[in-house]
């Protein structure tokens, strides 16, 4: 075959489907050889383009504003004898993205769980070759990636919250093309879900039916939630609310506590998110269904009680006592103050007037819990009534002065009595056990006497009634007459001659409103006979007639008469008579008192009578003059009667007679006393307890001078005379004394005690006193504590006292020498806080004194043991050795009967620090604040004694982050083959306990030699040709597992 020669080579490039070959076989618009018009995909078969050379051509097409698709490539030749020749059409696929730089993402795959820093990997491909690889996050700045065909992004996610996030890469080829843009979504879960109890605190006290309520918290959406009840050992799935794409949750959890045992309890929530991160928490509550125990230790049934008294009782519970409340009837409750950590209460009471007690006791614990307690004891209301004790008058007496006494009891102490006279007004008198009143005067006669006892508290007594009469003076004597023999009766006069032989009787009357008991008559100191009595015309007077004698003994001559009545009452009446002529002249004294004596005592307005023998008298005078006395006379008798009070020292008695005689009888010193003598007491004695002795205190008064003191036990002792110091005669008037009665063989009960003091002039007063006397001690028993229990911090000493008198003092001690006072009641309390001694006594002391003087000293019976008293600190959360990832909380109970003051906590070796006292604590760690690896957590509390706990102790393990990892070789950019060996490094601030390394995406991993700097030798010659993943797994010393994803080739 013959070559032709070409003289031409054309071609044409367009898309299939356009008209290819023109109609005119010559190419008229023909570019000339070596045109360089760029070809236009628009344009048919006009489009035919000169190439370069002819038999061997070539022609450059710029296809690069080509769209995508299939085009036609005509080939036409022309020779030199210009015949034509087409070639083709030969089909061309156009695709302008070929030319653009291809990036692919290997790590993250789409979806990817990240849980914390990220090495984004990957590849890009060009034919132009590649410049770089840059990468952004969602629409942030691109940056640019480590390595070209083979490129890594190291992406720290410590600032990123959780949720999802896209990684866009793009390349750029060396011609600054820049190619399409790649995209994977990766899910970033470095949080886990958070799950919060909201309905309750952690630790909180719980019982019966309780519903927790919660949330879940997780930016990554919730997928799951369960609890467990045995440690996590099992759980069980809970269901929650919220929406699908909701980050937060609600739930609740229904708990029946009845079914657990008391106890702390702990729950743990385990939570899962969409993304597989599970958040577990623990919540701690304490379960305590058990009601608090109330008992009542005072009064019991066996006591009988009545108005106002104190109840003794004890409580206790496990968890503490919330409150504690008492309520009678419909009134609103009271509460009753509870000393923390003090199981030991009393409460006073008053049931005045009623005859059962009506008082409920509710104690509440702090879970709750309450156990109600109601007092039923009978009361006698009578025994709560005080009792009255008169002493005088007494029913159906007769008496003569107007007063009255008597004794008033009562357990809760003595206001006083209210009395009325004869149905008038009542007078009510404060008084003290004992009284003695004086009352406006009373005519004779029948009278009534109401009258009751008024305790402290206005209670008041029965009344009593006593009918008395109020009898008249003591019997009056008078003589009147003498009787003749024969003739008219001589009016009588002192000292008057009787002649028996003339005269035959004296004459007189005796004078009672009171029936007389009798009335005798006696001379010069005879043996008294009896004087027989005639009625008159009055009834309370009647006469006698007293016979002189024959053998009347001649001189001046005693007669008294004495007359008593029924009631003890007497009068003694004394004169003189002269008995035939008296022989001796001179002054006759009618008054014993001047037989022999020259000290006189006379009473104001009391007479001497004298007589002169040996003539009339002229004139009587009194040697000095005294304006003390007057003297006169009739016929040859004299009176010397005082006119006021005073001393008269050496008076005579001088009498002239009618025949010049001078008569002179003295010298006397004589003491007139008007008034009588007052006993002032400087101390209160009526109504005092007393014991072997009663003290009386005070002042005697006497306007001259006091002469006896006596003292009688009872109405009807005899008097005893009680020796008192005068230093001169001025001090008499005002005579201070103390006397000791001695009352060592009175029995114990009411002593009715007189004093009387004399004056000289023999003025008398006699006083009463009433007095309790008590010898014996008071008798202690002991209330609480209760012998068996064992005690420890603030205690409550009750005790019960028996005594026959009231308390007077309780008084505390702790060495037995000194004492402090305690308030005092025959139930007595007393707190003692054993934890303030540094060392504790052998014995505690009280000291009970009665109002007697009677003293007792006891000590109380304990069971101490202070190690009981210690706080207990337990930590339930976290448990011991646990591995913390996320914050957490360290959560525990305090124990301690006294209530907690403080708790204080510290993490390793810092300062402790404080928390509020509380049954439960909670406090909140985070992880920000704290380093990785091993940490120890002490807490220890303080209760409200001061006394501290034990430490508890508990530790934890923390991984803050995943190991990281890295490959050092080979190189992302070096392509291997046959054998070679992987280098790299992992880091944990926990430590890397080993490392694997995985060939099939986490199928199968192969352990690493080495752990912080490891190696793994690697055969390719399993592996396919090309990129490889590689997936290196490290393992902390707290297992916690990171992973790291690279490429080789």
């Amino acid at each position: 075959m013959k070559t032709k020669l070409l003289l031409a080579l054309l071609i044409l490039f367009v898309m299939t489907g356009h008209y290819a070959i023109s109609q005119e076989t010559e190419g008229t618009d023909t570019a000339s050889i070596g045109e360089e018009t760029k070809p236009s995909p628009e344009r048919g078969a006009d489009l035919f383009r000169q190439v370069t050379g002819l038999e061997n051509w070539q022609y450059d097409y710029d296809i690069s504003g080509y769209n995508k698709g299939k085009y036609n490539l005509i080939i036409k030749g022309i020779d030199r004898a210009g015949n034509v020749y087409f070639e083709g059409p030969i089909d061309i696929l156009v695709d302008p993205d070929s030319d653009l730089p291809v990036v692919n993402i290997s790590n993250p795959i789409p979806n990817m769980r990240v849980g914390g820093k990220l090495n984004i990997v990957g590849t890009c491909v060009d034919d132009d070759g590649v410049a770089k690889v840059e990468v952004k996050i969602d629409d942030g700045d691109f940056m640019e990636a480590d390595g070209r065909d083979f490129w890594s992004l190291y992406l720290d996610t410590s600032d990123f919250e959780d949720g999802a996030y896209t990684i866009t890469a793009r390349g750029i080829d060396t011609n600054d093309v820049i190619g399409k843009e790649y995209s994977v979504v990766f899910n970033l879960d470095k949080e886990k879900p958070v799950n919060t109890i909201v309905s309750h605190e952690n630790g909180m006290l719980i019982s019966g039916k309780v519903t927790l309520e919660g949330t879940i918290s997780d930016l990554n959406g919730i997928s799951e939630l369960s609890y467990s009840t045995d440690g996590g050992q099992s759980y069980e799935k809970l269901s929650f609310k919220g929406k699908k794409q909701a980050t937060k949750v609600n739930f609740k959890l229904n708990i029946n506590t009845g079914k657990l045992s008391d106890g702390p309890q702990v729950y743990w929530f385990r939570s899962i998110d969409k993304m597989g991160s599970v958040g577990v928490s623990a919540f701690l509550f304490f379960v305590d269904n058990k009601p608090p125990q109330l008992n009542i230790l005072y009064p019991t049934e066996d006591f009988q009680e009545n108005g106002k008294f104190n109840i003794c009782g004890q409580v206790f519970d496990e968890v503490g006592i919330e409150k504690m409340t008492w309520e009678r009837g419909k009134d609103d409750p009271v509460e009753i103050v509870l000393s923390p950590g003090n199981g030991y209460w009393v409460q006073e009471f008053d049931f005045s007037g009623q005859n059962r007690t009506d008082v409920v006791f509710t104690l509440t614990d702090r879970a709750g819990n309450r156990t109600t307690k109601k007092l039923q004891l009978k009361l006698d209301t009578d025994v709560d009534l005080p009792l009255l004790e008169m002493q005088y008058p007494q029913a159906d007496s007769i008496v003569f002065e107007d007063l009255l006494s008597g004794f008033v009891s009562d357990d809760d102490g003595v206001q006083g009595i209210i009395y009325s006279l004869d149905g008038g007004d009542e007078q009510r008198v404060a008084t003290g056990q004992g009284f003695n009143l004086t009352i406006p005067a009373l005519e004779a006669g029948s009278h009534k006497l109401d009258i009751r006892a008024v305790d402290i508290n206005g209670v008041e007594g029965k009344p009593v009634r006593i009918n008395f009469t109020k009898g008249l003076d003591k019997p009056l004597i008078e003589i009147s007459s003498v009787v003749q023999r024969e003739g008219e009766p001589l009016t009588f006069s002192p000292g008057m001659e009787i002649i028996p032989e003339s005269h035959k009787a004296i004459a007189g009357f005796v004078t009672s409103h009171n029936p007389l008991q009798g009335v005798t008559f006696q001379f010069n100191g005879s043996e008294p006979l009896s004087l027989s009595l005639k009625k008159t015309d009055q009834p309370e007077k009647k006469s006698f007639s007293l016979a002189i004698p024959d053998e009347m003994p001649s001189g001046f001559v005693e007669l008294i008469i004495q007359a008593q009545d029924k009631y003890g009452r007497e009068e003694l009446f004394t004169t003189y008579i002269t008995v035939g002529a008296l022989e001796e002249k001179g002054i006759f004294i009618t008054d014993r008192r001047f037989n022999g004596s020259t000290n006189i005592k006379m009473a104001e307005q009391e007479e001497i009578i004298g007589l002169i023998s040996g003539g009339g008298i002229r004139s009587i005078s009194l040697e000095p003059e005294s304006d003390l006395f007057s003297v006169s006379h009739q016929g040859n008798i004299f009176n010397l009667r005082a006119k006021t009070s005073g001393f008269a020292d050496n008076l005579s008695i001088v009498v002239e007679t009618v025949d010049g005689n001078i008569f002179k009888a003295g010298p006397f010193s004589i003491a007139v006393d008007l008034e009588p003598p007052e006993i002032d007491l400087t101390e209160e004695v009526t109504g005092l307890w007393v014991n072997e002795e009663v003290i009386f205190t005070g002042i005697l008064k006497d306007n001259l001078a006091v002469d006896i003191l006596e003292y009688a036990l009872g109405k009807d002792g005899s008097f005893r005379p009680v020796a008192i110091e005068k230093n001169d005669e001025a001090s008499a008037t005002n005579l201070p004394f103390t006397i000791a009665i001695p009352l060592v063989d009175v029995p114990d009960g009411n002593v009715y005690i007189r004093l009387k003091v004399s004056d000289r002039a023999g003025n008398t007063v006699t006083l009463p006193y009433l007095v309790k006397k008590d010898s014996t001690p008071p008798q202690v028993e002991q209330i609480t504590p209760v012998a068996a229990d064992t005690v420890n911090g603030l205690i409550t000493i009750c005790g019960r006292i028996e005594d026959n008198s009231p308390v007077d003092s309780v008084e505390f001690s702790d060495d037995g020498e000194l004492f402090v006072p305690v308030k005092a009641a025959a139930i007595f309390s007393h707190d003692i806080d054993l934890a303030a001694y540094e060392e504790l006594p052998e014995k505690f002391f009280f000291r009970i004194t009665d109002r007697g003087g009677n003293r007792t000293l006891f000590s109380p019976e304990l069971n101490i043991d202070l190690e009981s008293d210690k706080p207990v600190v337990q930590i339930q959360i976290p448990e011991e050795g646990i591995l913390i990832r996320s914050d957490f909380s360290i959560s525990g109970m305090v124990f301690d009967d006294d209530s907690v003051k403080t708790i204080y906590y510290r993490l390793d070796d810092n300062e402790f620090k404080e928390l509020v006292g509380s049954n439960n604590f909670e406090i909140p760690i985070r992880l920000a604040d704290i380093d990785d690896n091993k940490h120890i957590i002490e807490v220890k509390a303080e209760d409200l004694g001061g006394v501290f706990s034990d430490v508890a102790v508990s530790w934890f393990m923390v991984s803050k982050t995943e190991p990281i990892s890295q490959l050092n070789t080979p190189s992302l950019e070096e392509t291997v083959k046959d054998t070679l060996v992987i280098q790299g490094e992992s880091s944990d601030a926990n430590g890397i306990k080993e490392v694997f390394v995985s060939f099939d995406n986490g199928n199968t991993f192969n352990r690493m030699d080495g752990t912080e700097n490891w190696s793994y030798s690697l055969d390719t010659n399993i592996l396919e040709d090309g990129i490889c993943s590689l997936l290196i797994r490290a393992v902390d010393s707290t297992d916690v597992e990171g992973l790291y994803t690279t490429l080789i080739n």
